[in-house]
């Protein structure tokens, strides 16, 4: 999914965006955008879901508690 967004106005390392069709401003680290951003800029923000990843992490979270389940019971 692709939002266009608006840098409304920079506050020290946070860029304050307005995304188009949706209410409210939204607070980004300034250092995720590109350096020559200025306000006033529109911008592209794509937000995707990364499902494998998602499931490498979950696993990796599961083997954990796993383990520290495991060790906590001996």
């Amino acid at each position: 999914m692709k939002k266009i967004a608006s840098i409304d106005r920079f506050e020290k390392d946070v860029a304050v965006l307005l995304f188009e069709g949706v209410e409210g401003s939204y607070e980004f680290p300034r250092k995720i955008l590109p350096p020559e951003c200025n306000e006033g800029d529109i911008i592209i923000v794509e937000i995707a879901l990364k499902e494998n990843e998602s499931k490498k992490r979950l696993k990796k979270s599961l083997n954990l508690i796993k383990r520290l389940t495991n060790h906590n019971e001996e």
